[in-house]
């Protein structure tokens, strides 16, 4: 089965013209970071953006793993160790006057969770702004990639293995690419280039295009060695406390036990219940 071999070459313009949101999905070990950091890769070598945002939980004990040593002495490249929304805040804010690469890691997934909804779709609007704002989100969680609302922000997605026949079917099938190619055809095409064989990925647009042979694009066998910085400046790296907010959250705590204490005294107080005692009026 042949496809569209100029997928890629619109998946790279595209993204250098105007902002999009890529997702790349799949399983631990599936080599969606790897192909997001060759993206980044040829980004570099093109000079393709001003500015590059990373939310890498990773690069502080993988910075010289084969995933993310290029990226060392690269300028105006900011690092982080978690996510913040004050991250989305400052790549907005930036955008005005510079285009940006926006790419966020594993530790993100919970962003597709209903309750995270909002922060999701904050996201998706951010890089509708500016000169242009390109974000790829890495993530393993792919029935809620699909869910339609979700789905419907999504300009490009990269799926890699996984084996819930259902959720390929129903998900990813019938609401992606079922008026382009049988349902038998693209199940086993899945199953025998992306299932089978490894670190592939099977590769959707906004209009339902799609390609089975990403494995075969230059994106996913680009010579990293071209992007390595000759200027060896020093990336920014923001170290995020993991615990900031449990630990506000539980100072808040102490501090309205404390002024409830002040207020009401133990002596006053009953299985944790405030107690008020009304002193009966003489009549």
């Amino acid at each position: 089965m042949s496809y569209d071999i100029n997928l890629e070459q619109d998946f790279l313009e595209t993204n250098k013209k105007s902002g999009k949101f890529t997702v790349i999905c799949g399983r631990k070990g599936s080599g969606k970071s790897y192909l997001a950091t060759n993206y980044i890769a040829i980004s570099y070598s093109y000079n393709v953006y001003d500015e590059y945002f990373f939310v890498f939980p990773e690069f502080s004990t993988d910075a010289n793993s084969e995933t993310y040593k290029f990226i060392n002495g690269h300028p105006n490249t900011t690092i982080y160790n978690t996510y913040d929304k004050s991250i989305t805040m400052k790549v907005k804010e930036n955008s005005k006057n510079k285009k940006i690469l926006y790419v966020l890691d594993d530790a993100t997934s919970y962003l597709f969770e209903n309750k995270n909804k909002a922060e999701l779709l904050n996201l998706f609007t951010t890089c509708r702004h500016g000169r242009g704002i390109t974000i790829i989100v890495i993530c393993h969680a792919l029935k809620s990639v699909l869910v339609p609302s979700i789905r419907g922000m999504i300009d490009f997605m990269f799926i890699g293995a996984f084996t819930n026949y259902t959720i390929i079917k129903k998900h990813l099938y019938e609401e992606n690419c079922s008026m382009m190619i049988s349902e038998k055809e693209f199940m086993d095409e899945y199953k025998h280039k992306i299932v089978d064989e490894e670190h592939n990925f099977l590769f959707i647009n906004g209009r339902c295009q799609f390609a089975f042979d990403v494995n075969e694009w230059i994106l996913s066998k680009f010579d990293r060695n071209i992007a390595i910085s000759k200027k060896k400046e020093q990336v920014k790296i923001v170290n995020f406390d993991h615990d900031r907010k449990i630990k506000d959250k539980i100072k808040e705590k102490k501090h309205v036990s404390f002024i409830e204490n002040q207020m009401f005294p133990k002596s006053n107080q009953k299985n944790g219940q405030i107690v008020i005692k009304f002193k009966k009026s003489k009549k």
